[in-house]
């Protein structure tokens, strides 16, 4: 996106950054470019094909054919908290943290589940409902007085 403020295009950042963009809109609230080189957001680095059938912030649930064993990369960042699991069993995840996130798959069709939980989620999860049940304890200890 280009503001309106902004007189170079896509030309201008093409040849200054070594980019490929296309402007596929301009009109007086700005400019929309579209980068030609984009990657999909999950990718296998073997033949196959890979499709989202859920996209929540905190679950992600692809379905993966893959004709021989391969890398699925997701273009997220990984960070402790994300888990992963292949047809159902807990797998291993390949990255560190702000890389993207990697699992290895075998030949054939898969579902992947992706869930992000971190632990700092349920301590303050955890943390809340035990003020919530202090609270009431109190409450409920005032009122019989």
């Amino acid at each position: 996106l280009l503001h309106p403020q902004f007189a170079f295009g896509a030309e201008t950042l093409n040849r200054e950054r070594g980019l490929d963009l296309e402007e596929v809109y301009s009109g007086p609230d700005g400019r929309v470019l579209r980068n030609r080189r984009v990657l999909p957001r999950a990718r296998l680095t073997v033949p196959g094909s890979v499709a989202f059938a859920e996209r929540r912030p905190t679950k992600w649930v692809l379905e993966v054919e893959a004709l021989s064993g391969g890398l699925l990369i997701v273009a997220n960042p990984f960070f402790p908290g994300w888990r992963a699991a292949l047809d159902g069993r807990p797998a291993s995840l390949r990255a560190s943290p702000g890389d993207a996130i990697t699992i290895a798959v075998p030949s054939g069709k898969h579902r992947v589940e992706l869930v992000y939980q971190p632990v700092s989620f349920r301590i303050g999860a955890g943390t809340a409902l035990l003020a919530a049940v202090l609270v009431i304890a109190i409450l409920a200890k005032g009122r019989r007085r």
